[in-house]
């Protein structure tokens, strides 16, 4: 069906967001590809490269520099970095930061937070709106020149629809993030969890097209996220939370009060158990343990034999997840992200464990995620309020 055909506005406000994405994803296209992606007619496609041209949100012929260095090829329709603006923030266990990003999802400039006390939500927030002001130029009105704000967040729990969740890795308990900050900042924002956040931003900018995702997120803890070759896709709690499958040959206990969960044997918690020779049934509280995994990573890097050990250890351990996680979802690709998740030794452990447990997954297949959490959040930003069929464009203009 050739959608030029229905005039409804609702309709073209479809289309209009499905150009945007194609643009965000693929840095720049032609009018026929994007016709021929879309099923969209040269008229079509014309009005509504017209408005988002007007809007400055897209620009065409003309090569545009980014904070990269690289430039966009004539003749095509790409996005225009200047064209909007949004925060992110991530809020996790080891890191708190503001960021403000373009449209192009490039990180302009950045605050840490991490000095404020994690454990008390509302200095925590505090300092993020502190932050988000200073981040705005002064010379405008920062309220009506940002396009909203994305929050990724530290959970593998339920966020409401009003951005309501708990992190209990901080000791937070359903926390009014998303209302509280959208109230103060005069934006919409919305709340996703860091894997989710992470998956999403990973099929934006990198994944191979079509391809199933499963991505990973492994700090203190392990969160996951689960996206389909058409860009769909739900968080941990609904598919795919290989956290709390308990491991058959571990009797750790888990902070969730069970043993044996990948929780405390395939993450960062593990490689500070292992370190610290923790008991099976020393369950320490999971904010003494962030500043240890940090010392950790450092020391792995480092070459630290012991602590090498350890990341790689934990990683074998988490084989057995992925694997799992294959066996229900078939994914093409497994992404690894977070403080350990990247860490080098932990990638070869989880490669390694694939290929001992003979797992179908070929280790290949294993990537690194290199997005940070607070970019994650700024792209969540982006398609939420940017390039969504929503997308206020007299706003915009009028910024």
């Amino acid at each position: 069906m050739n959608h030029v055909h229905n005039p409804s506005s609702e309709l073209r406000r479809t289309n209009r967001a499905a150009v945007l994405r194609i643009l965000a994803n693929h840095g720049a296209a032609s009018r026929a590809e994007i016709c021929e992606a879309l099923n969209l007619t040269p008229a079509g496609l014309s009005r509504i490269a017209r408005e988002l041209i007007d809007a400055d949100l897209v620009v065409e012929g003309t090569v545009v520099n980014t904070r990269s260095g690289a430039g966009r090829r004539a003749g095509n329709l790409t996005i225009n970095p200047n064209g909007a603006f949004v925060l992110g923030v991530s809020i996790t266990a080891n890191r708190r930061n503001v960021a403000l990003a373009n449209a192009a999802g490039e990180v302009l400039e950045q605050i840490d937070i991490s000095g404020v006390d994690a454990s008390d939500p509302d200095k925590t927030l505090s300092a993020i709106l502190a932050a988000a002001k200073s981040l705005a130029s002064p010379q405008t009105d920062w309220g009506s020149w940002l396009a909203g704000a994305g929050v990724s967040v530290a959970t593998t729990g339920k966020i409401s629809p009003d951005g309501d969740t708990s992190i209990g890795v901080l000791g937070w308990r359903n926390v009014p993030i998303g209302r509280w900050l959208g109230d103060q900042l005069g934006l919409p924002v919305t709340v996703t969890s860091r894997a989710d956040s992470l998956v999403q931003a990973e099929f934006a900018k990198s994944a191979e097209a079509g391809a199933r995702i499963f991505l990973i997120n492994v700090g203190l803890g392990i969160g996951c996220a689960w996206l389909g070759a058409d860009g769909t896709g739900q968080p941990a709690p609904d598919l795919g939370n290989v956290a709390h499958i308990p491991n058959p040959v571990s009797d750790a206990i888990c902070h969730c009060g069970r043993r044996g969960c990948y929780q405390v044997t395939g993450s960062g918690i593990a490689v500070v158990r292992s370190l610290a020779a923790l008991a099976d049934d020393a369950t320490p509280p999971l904010a003494d343990l962030s500043a240890p995994l940090a010392v950790a990573v450092r020391a792995a890097d480092g070459g630290d034999l012991a602590a090498k050990s350890a990341f790689h250890a934990a990683g074998a351990e988490l084989a057995r997840a992925v694997d799992i996680a294959h066996n229900l979802l078939a994914p093409d690709l497994v992404y690894l992200a977070g403080e350990t998740g990247r860490q080098a030794d932990f990638v070869a452990g989880v490669r390694d464990g694939l290929t001992q447990i003979g797992a179908l997954l070929p280790p290949d297949a294993v990537r690194i995620s290199d997005i940070r959490t607070v970019e994650a959040a700024a792209s969540a930003a982006l398609h939420a309020f940017v390039f969504s069929r929503d997308v206020d464009l007299a706003r915009l203009k009028a910024a």
